[in-house]
Parts: C-alpha cells; sequence; structure tokens
C-alpha cells in the first residue's frame, strides 16, 4: 500500500509547533502525538519545500516555479517602494532527517526473506570484497547512474562465483559510493561535479545493487558483513545507504552491518587483522601508527595485518611496519576532472581469501 503524502498545511502545522515550543523537537513532536522519528521527517519536508521561509520569500519562488529551497541561495524581493535582498543559509550537507523518512517509507512494506544458509563452507577461511570509489551519480559523456549499476552488478556476478566457499564474506563499501552529497553539486572544497541524477536517487540504486550482491553472498557464505564507509564526497548521503541496509536486514541473522564507526572498519579475525578508511585524512604510515596506538592488544595477537584505502583511485601498494598497504583502484572510470589533468589509472575490482596461519591465499581480479 502506497505511503499517504504529507499535504503543505501537515507540514506547516509541525513547523509552527516547532516555534511554539522554542524549537524543542520532542516537546513539539509530543503536543502533537507524533512520535519522534515521524515528526523529525516533517520537520526536514516542511524546511526542504521552503514553508520555514518568510511568505515573501515563499511566494517569490512560487512565482517563477520553484519548490525545492534547497537548490535557491537567495535573491531580490521588489515592490513598488522596496527592494530587499535575501540569501538563504547555506547547506551544511544532505538533509538526513528527509533523508532517513524517505528511507523509512520506501522500506516499510518490505516482507523479511529467509535466504537458505550453505550447505558446506570453509570455517577457515575469509573472503574480503572491497568495493571502492564507486561514485554513483557521476555524469561523464555516455557514463550515468544505469552504467554504475551495470558494472557494480556485474562485479558481484564475476567475484562471487569465483571466490572460495569461505565462512565470513566480508562487503567493504570504501568510500565514495556516491558522486554527490547534496544538491549544491559540490564536494567538500568547493568543486564543481557533472551529476547524472539526485543524491536520494544514486543512493536507492546502490542499496538495491548492495543488496543484490549481499543476498548472492548468502547462498555461498555462512555469513556476511558489511561495512559502509565515509567518504568525501558522500561526507553525509552515504548514511541513506547505510540505514537502509540495517532496516533491511534486520531479521537476518546471517548478515551484520557494521554500525559502530563510520570512518573506519577494524576487522580482527582469527590471526589476520584488517583496517580500512577512505583514505582522504592521511597518510597510510599515520593511520598504521594510530592503529597500533589505539589497538595495541589486537595488534599484538595478529600475524597479519592489512590496511586497505581508496580515494585517489590509482593502485598501489607498500609494507609499512609490518602492515601490508594497499591503496586500490577505484570502480568508477575516470571523470571528466581525472581525463583534463591526464590521470590514466584503470578500474578494476578485487575479492581477497583469507587463511587462518596462512594470511592471503587467493585473489580475483575483475578489469574494466
Amino acid at each position: 500500500m502506497a505511503t499517504r503524502p504529507i499535504s503543505d498545511e501537515e507540514l506547516l502545522i509541525a513547523w509552527q509547533a516547532y516555534l511554539d515550543c522554542g524549537r524543542n523537537k520532542t516537546q513539539a513532536a509530543a503536543s502533537l502525538g507524533l512520535d519522534r522519528s515521524t515528526y523529525r521527517g516533517r520537520l526536514a519536508m516542511a524546511q526542504n519545500r521552503g514553508l520555514h521561509l518568510p511568505e515573501g520569500v515563499r511566494e517569490a519562488m512560487a512565482s517563477v516555479g520553484i519548490d525545492d529551497a534547497a537548490i535557491v541561495s537567495g535573491g531580490w524581493l521588489k515592490t513598488k517602494d522596496v527592494s530587499v535582498q535575501f540569501r538563504m543559509p547555506k547547506p551544511d550537507g544532505m538533509n538526513i532527517d528527509l533523508a532517513a523518512e524517505q528511507v523509512k517509507e520506501a522500506l516499510s512494506n518490505l516482507k523479511a526473506v529467509t535466504y537458505p544458509k550453505p550447505q558446506h563452507s570453509i570455517e577457515e577461511l575469509l573472503t574480503l570484497y572491497p568495493l571502492p570509489d564507486i561514485h554513483a551519480g557521476m555524469k561523464y559523456k555516455q557514463w550515468g547512474l544505469t552504467d554504475a549499476v551495470e558494472r557494480l552488478d556485474h562485479i558481484f556476478d564475476h567475484l562471487i562465483a569465483s571466490t572460495p566457499e569461505s565462512k565470513t564474506a566480508v562487503f567493504l563499501i570504501l568510500g565514495d559510493l556516491l558522486h554527490h552529497n547534496d544538491k549544491t553539486n559540490k564536494t567538500q572544497s568547493g568543486h564543481v561535479l557533472d551529476v547524472d541524477c539526485t543524491p536520494e536517487d544514486a543512493a536507492a540504486a546502490m542499496v538495491t545493487s548492495i543488496a543484490r550482491g549481499i543476498e548472492m553472498a548468502l547462498l555461498k557464505h555462512a555469513e556476511v558483513v558489511v561495512s559502509v564507509l565515509r567518504g568525501n564526497h558522500d561526507r553525509d548521503a552515504y548514511l541513506i545507504v547505510l540505514y537502509s541496509l540495517i532496516e533491511r536486514y534486520r531479521n537476518e541473522p546471517r548478515v551484520s552491518i557494521n554500525k559502530e564507526d563510520s570512518e573506519f572498519l577494524i576487522l580482527p579475525w582469527e590471526d589476520v587483522l584488517i583496517f580500512a578508511h577512505h583514505g582522504d585524512k592521511g597518510k597510510p604510515e599515520r593511520m598504521i601508527m594510530n592503529f597500533a596506538h589505539e589497538y595495541r592488544e589486537m595488534w599484538g595477537k595478529a600475524k597479519y595485518s592489512y590496511l586497505f584505502t581508496g580515494h585517489l583511485h590509482h593502485l598501489k601498494m607498500a609494507d609499512i611496519g609490518g602492515v601490508q598497504w594497499e591503496q586500490l583502484r577505484a570502480i568508477t572510470p575516470r571523470d571528466a576532472y581525472a581525463s583534463s589533468h591526464s590521470y590514466v589509472g584503470k578500474s578494476s575490482a578485487v575479492a581477497i581469501t583469507y587463511q587462518v596461519g596462512e594470511g592471503e591465499v587467493s585473489r580475483v581480479t575483475v578489469s574494466f
């Protein structure tokens, strides 16, 4: 059954309650008899539609056919007697409250599905599926969101079919899953991005594709661990995908979604220790020193230690203080910026299998 659309009148009531309660969301929600999550979603929708703005600004937007306050940065309001300039608040990032409400509505009618556990899996093996820099939503020449989905689906088809039947599979979304964070279509540093769709559309497509991969993996692996890391392109928007997957697999005990930390993956497994970070906030040497300091006990127990990063879209490897560091190639092809600066990094994806007492024992690669 489709979700009933929320009217502007209901959203204005929600906004007025917010003001009447001194901008206290908990009190405002209680005054309307709504749970806090539903109320926060309505408040976010009101802001997105511009219903929190002065009436004159709303009328000016309506007169030129604008119904999305997020795309307006400012302007002039003119009457016969006066001319007033106004500026809209700069968005800090994606409206997470609105996105969360959209996710809740989209997933509200999903039925829980149980996937048959494989009859045979090898206890001593773990397979890592790192997925760096997918940049869903990027537009360059003929490349768009549909192409990103097709490439990711192909990666899952090829890698999952080619890896051993390890007991544990780890899906590592290594940052920049989405190309843009919000409707400004800019990076945090102000670099303008060419985009093919909204961040919400890109996130929805990635939820569907990643879920497809997880459910393929459930037919081969006894347990699937999923970690979605923040990137510099999708510093807020990645949360849509993370919490959508948490909601989708809330009743599936064989799927574990890492929600403790979206900056790093820290995964101790038997005598193997895997660290991961998007790679945009520090050099690998500094990260390794930090890991050794912060996680001394698991560091001391590990016989084989690995650090994975992405971000720079080209392959690089080194042994650093007993840790094998690997900067992985991007899954996305080059964009306009990379092409104009003569970057020639290739696109590929890998699946790496580890064995107790041996460390890495096999690797499967798909290249584009």
